[in-house]
């Protein structure tokens, strides 16, 4: 299968624009014979602190170490087809399992927390291709989100969608909603298993980047309805995420990338609301993060790790081809290792909730 070609686009939103790629991939009809190999050996000892994807190099890589080689790599073949450009990367503890978008195979890829494949997921509904971007999982693992953008990025619009962590091999979505955007990309849920995405809107709603919202009620059920967050629209809302502070708190976290800058903002709020809705959101202060690489496509993913607002936040950024880790809430952002184009990071254990 031919490797899917991308390139930066010199806008500020959402870099990965298709110039050619293999037609749309499904995953394939044979079921699962045992164990499908990660594309590296395992070693006894690799157990990733931190998973980078790169969808230009269509891999997913697992590193145990800053500036270090990565311990696994992964890329196929699974379920008989190798990753063709991943993006989004999530983990759950308990099982503990690696999530992969896989956007031009239009699957979510399931790994173990060493990189065995488990199983995939067709995110394709309906009859209408839908490409994952991003991918998130609630608090305790049993609810997996994707944020689908439009086809190639044109046509038809995305959704969102949600998967049972039980769901089987080439299983398909048990839930999904749409409206607002008409691409969806990152998410996240908060604590209380409300959902967020982040993507380009309607012209009615706006137009341009906006997070949208599914309240608690109605997650994984068919034929949802997102809601208008009315946080605004930024320069290009990017990764979002959850997470409890030194006081826990039910958090929404966005980024917004400005192109060619040196210093980025991390947006927070506190969230609250019935499960039905309406949610509500109190301005939390911001994270600046500073002495960043000046690219067009700075910042993709945010993944916090375990420890808090004394730990770590590690950014993908896109345009670097690196990346980039800075403390939780704010300050000097540095090189953690290298990654082409980069597009999607997670820690283990998860920083988040």
């Amino acid at each position: 299968m031919k490797a899917a070609v991308l390139r930066v686009c010199a806008l500020p939103t959402y870099a990965l624009l298709v110039v050619s790629c293999s037609a749309n991939v499904s995953p394939g009809a044979n079921p699962v014979s045992g164990v499908e190999r990660a594309s590296s050996a395992l070693p006894a000892t690799c157990k990733p602190t931190v998973w980078a994807s790169s969808p230009t190099a269509n891999a997913v890589y697992g590193y145990i170490a800053p500036s270090s080689t990565p311990c696994v790599t992964l890329i196929g073949p699974y379920n008989g087809v190798n990753l063709n450009s991943p993006v989004g990367l999530a983990l759950t503890k308990s099982p503990q399992w690696l999530y992969v978008a896989d956007l031009y195979n239009d699957r979510i890829v399931v790994f173990n927390h060493k990189g065995v494949f488990v199983k995939a997921w067709t995110t394709n509904l309906n009859g209408q291709t839908f490409q994952p971007w991003g991918v998130c999982v609630t608090i305790h693992g049993g609810i997996v989100g994707v944020g689908n953008r439009q086809f190639n990025n044109s046509g038809a619009p995305g959704n969102v969608e949600f998967f049972k962590v039980t769901t089987a091999n080439f299983g398909g979505p048990t839930g999904y909603a749409t409206g607002i955007l008409e691409s969806d990309r990152f998410c996240a849920f908060d604590r209380k298993g409300n959902f967020f995405v982040d993507g380009l809107a309607y012209g009615s709603q706006g137009g341009g980047p906006q997070i949208a919202y599914l309240a608690r009620a109605y997650i994984n059920t068919p034929a949802q309805a997102l809601v208008n967050s009315t946080l605004g629209n930024a320069s290009s809302w990017s990764g979002m995420y959850s997470r409890i502070n030194t006081v826990v708190t039910d958090t929404l976290s966005v980024g917004t990338t400005v192109p060619y800058a040196n210093t980025q903002t991390v947006y927070n709020w506190q969230v609250a609301g019935p499960a039905a809705g309406p949610l509500t959101f109190t301005p939390l202060s911001p994270y600046t993060l500073t002495s960043f690489p000046s690219t067009a496509n700075p910042l993709y993913q945010l993944a916090p790790d375990a420890s808090g607002s004394v730990g770590n936040l590690y950014i993908a950024d896109y345009g670097a081809g690196s990346v980039l880790s800075a403390p939780a809430n704010g300050g000097p952002v540095a090189p953690y290792n290298s990654v082409t184009s980069n597009a999607g990071v997670i820690t283990q254990p998860i920083g988040q909730y």
